[in-house]
Parts: C-alpha cells; sequence; structure tokens
C-alpha cells in the first residue's frame, strides 16, 4: 500500500504540471501541519516581543483600573527673553540734551554799512525828478499859488466862526465847499497827468500842503482854535518853507500869494 500511494502521488503530481504551471503545488496535510509548527503564531509572537502593543495596552488597562491616568506631555516653557539695560542705564548713556539758546530780546541797531545801503540815493533819479521840474516850473508854480488861496479862504471862514461873525452853520456849509473845491482840484491835477507823482518831486509837496487845509485847518477850527490851530499853521510854513528853497534851487521864483491877490486872480477866472 504505501508504495501504491506514492505512485498514486507522482501522477496527480504530472498533471497539475501539465496544466501549464499555473496552479501553486498543493500542500499536503503533512507539510502544512509541520509548517504551522514551525511558525509560531502572530499572538505569540507579538507577546513575546519586549513593550510590544500588547504589553501597553496592558499597561494601559492595568493604569485605568488603578484610578490612573496616562501622564499629559509637559508644556514647553517660554524661552527666557535676554535682558536689556534698564531705563537707568539708557538715560545714563543718552547724549546730553542741547544747550538752550535764548531768543534775542529786540532788533540789534543796523551796522555803519547796512545803513548806507539802506540810505543810498539813486543821482540818476534825482536828475530826472530835477529836469522834470524844472521843465513844467510855470504849471506847477500855478498849483502852488492854488493852495495858497484855498488855505486863504478856509482861514477867513474859520476866523469867522471863532470871532462869532459867521454862524457855525455858515461854517459848516463854507467847510463843505471848500473841502469839495479841494477834491476837484486834486483829481483834476492827477487825472491831466497820472504819471506826476512818479515824474515830480514838488508834488511831494503838494499833496502835504493839500492835506494840511483839508483837513488839519478845519479840525483846529472846530476844536476852537488854540493849540491845534497853531500847528496846523507851523506846519504850513514848513512846508512853504522847503517848495520856496526847492524852487529856487531850480532857478525860479516861489509866488507869495495874499488874500488880495487871491481876491483878484478870482474874480479874473470869472
Amino acid at each position: 500500500m504505501g508504495v501504491r500511494s506514492r505512485w498514486l502521488g507522482s501522477i496527480l503530481w504530472l498533471l497539475a504540471c501539465d496544466d501549464g504551471g499555473s496552479s501553486a503545488p498543493t500542500q499536503t496535510p503533512a507539510s502544512a501541519e509541520a509548517t504551522k509548527a514551525e511558525t509560531p503564531a502572530e499572538g505569540e509572537a507579538e507577546a513575546s516581543r519586549p513593550g510590544g502593543l500588547a504589553a501597553e495596552v496592558a499597561a494601559q488597562v492595568d493604569r485605568a483600573r488603578a484610578g490612573e491616568t496616562s501622564p499629559s506631555p509637559p508644556e514647553p516653557q517660554p524661552k527666557p527673553e535676554e535682558e536689556g539695560p534698564t531705563l537707568a542705564e539708557v538715560l545714563a548713556g543718552a547724549d546730553p540734551p542741547p544747550e538752550a539758546r535764548t531768543r534775542p530780546r529786540g532788533l540789534l541797531a543796523p551796522t555803519p554799512e547796512e545803513f548806507e545801503a539802506w540810505d543810498r540815493k539813486d543821482p540818476a533819479a534825482e536828475t530826472a525828478l530835477y529836469e522834470w521840474d524844472e521843465e513844467h516850473l510855470d504849471p506847477m508854480l500855478e498849483h502852488a499859488t492854488d493852495l495858497q488861496c484855498f488855505r486863504h479862504r478856509m482861514v477867513a471862514a474859520g476866523a469867522g466862526l471863532l470871532d462869532g461873525s459867521l454862524p457855525p452853520s455858515e461854517w459848516a456849509e463854507s467847510k463843505r465847499e471848500q473841502v469839495r473845491a479841494l477834491e476837484t482840484w486834486l483829481t483834476e491835477l492827477l487825472t491831466d497827468d497820472p504819471r506826476i507823482i512818479e515824474r515830480s518831486k514838488l508834488v511831494g509837496n503838494f499833496l502835504e500842503a493839500h492835506e494840511l487845509v483839508l483837513s488839519a485847518y478845519p479840525k483846529a477850527f472846530d476844536d476852537g482854535g488854540g493849540v491845534a490851530l497853531d500847528k496846523a499853521e507851523a506846519h504850513w510854513m514848513v512846508v512853504q518853507a522847503k517848495m520856496r528853497k526847492y524852487v529856487e534851487k531850480l532857478g525860479g521864483r516861489y509866488p507869495e500869494a495874499s488874500a488880495a491877490d487871491c481876491e483878484r486872480r478870482e474874480a479874473a477866472a470869472r
């Protein structure tokens, strides 16, 4: 029987090889048992490994039963910052504050060089003014006579107010008429030659005398004369002296118009 069984197994193995070798050789029960005996069980191998999964699970189960919890990993401690210098050290090593500057009080006086530069004159410009006034001297002297006549009329009316011969109402009316006449005179002067202020030096004295008759004299009489009238008269004399000196320098003769001369002149103009 043993020989026959071995012969029959050989025939079956050959038939299996004739099928193309696609099937793996069949393991006999005896060989399977031997293989199983040689290979240890997976559970046994896992359990036999030191520190394996089974051991860890068993340890956790034991701790749970004992009421213990798995230790949590320690929290990361913040890295200690490097200590810097203290505020006192920073202030001690800082740059010293700049010296306080005192603000100058008042303005310094100009140096002689600066004053000379500011006070310099333009000889060419002065010469041009002289030439223009000399060329137009006759009509400019007529304007000077007009201003003298305006002053005579204003002084006569104001004197009547002070001595009582002219009622205040008539003084006020006379004052208004003369003010209107003075404004018309100045308007015509500037209209005839709009550039007369920049061309003539004498016209500056005309404007000063015009302001005296237009404003200073009427205010002085309204205040009752006295010191105000004395100041107006003194100022008028200074202006007349400047014009007289300038006209004589140009080779002319400054007119001295009296109140009678102004009346004759006014009568001739009618």
